[in-house]
């Protein structure tokens, strides 16, 4: 069965590929050789001396042995790995390509990494490694076959670390947003939906409730508890404050906070956890955040 990865990524260069390279000393001395040997053959040829027919054998096998080199020098010969990277790769493609290169033992004089830009993602890179290595890029392609990654641990990583950055640029305040509008419209319609019987009960209930600020209760010092609207506004003041440790902290922790990995980034559940913040009251309480010393 064909591989998916090589029909988009063929293990031979496509003609518009160009990659500047310099030849070996190996090849530079071969093509040295070949030239001595034709101009000491153009000589005999001029003076119709008898070992023009040594000499034509002679440059034949130095000539041709400096052409067979240089085709496997020339990196239009050389085989593309079945991985690459742009400017808009994502977790797999990023650790795929980083574990391709790793299993080939990095850059060396047999493998190379090459960079062209590109009117889209502005920009990609390729492995190509030496036709000698031909059985190396079989096995990658072999592999990529029977499953899409390379390394599981390296790209859990990966999606971690892009999932966290992708909190830290948007998520973090579109939670913000979502929490803080809900608990607003929460506020705004508390102590419209209680009736005047629960509203004497809860105050009746809420008189022996020492006040947050002092050790007093309300009923020893004559003020009547807030009500519920006032409660959630003094706390909205309050998460309004949070810095992003404790944000992240009750998205994550206290509302049981995911994310799912797709193949244009992290997308987080926020509508969910912020369900669960309202419904189970966790905006009472602050969020534990664990601090490192």
């Amino acid at each position: 069965m064909s591989s998916m990865y090589a029909e988009h990524r063929p293990t031979v260069f496509d003609n518009h590929l160009q990659i500047d390279w310099e030849p070996s000393a190996e090849l530079e001395k071969l093509r040295a050789d070949a030239d001595h040997i034709w101009n000491r053959l153009e000589d005999a040829r001029d003076r119709d001396s008898p070992i023009v027919e040594r000499l034509e054998h002679e440059y034949d096998i130095a000539n041709n042995a400096a052409i067979e080199l240089e085709k496997s020098e020339s990196r239009e010969n050389w085989l593309v790995a079945p991985v690459s990277r742009n400017r808009d790769s994502g977790p797999l493609d990023e650790s795929n390509f980083a574990s391709a290169l790793e299993l080939l033992g990095g850059e060396s004089e047999s493998c190379e990494v090459h960079r062209f830009g590109h009117w889209g993602p502005g920009w990609y890179e390729i492995i190509i490694v030496h036709p000698s290595r031909a059985s190396e890029i079989d096995d990658l392609e072999s592999s990529l076959e029977s499953y899409p990654v390379l390394n599981d641990e390296d790209l859990s990583q990966r999606e971690h670390d892009d999932a966290m950055e992708s909190w830290d640029n948007y998520a973090r305040q579109d939670f913000e947003r979502s929490l803080l509008s809900a608990l607003e419209s929460l506020a705004d319609n508390a102590d419209g939906a209680e009736s005047d019987i629960e509203k004497e009960l809860r105050i009746a209930r809420e008189l022996d409730d020492f006040m947050p600020d002092g050790g007093m209760t309300y009923r020893l010092a004559g003020i009547t508890p807030p009500t519920i609207s006032q409660r959630l506004y003094d706390r909205l003041a309050e998460i309004d404050c949070w810095d992003s440790g404790q944000w992240r902290a009750f998205y994550f922790s206290d509302c049981d906070g995911s994310y799912e990995t797709h193949s244009d980034g992290a997308h987080f559940n926020i509508e969910r956890a912020v369900e669960k913040a309202i419904s189970g009251e966790l905006f009472w309480d602050d969020p534990t955040v664990e601090t490192t010393k």
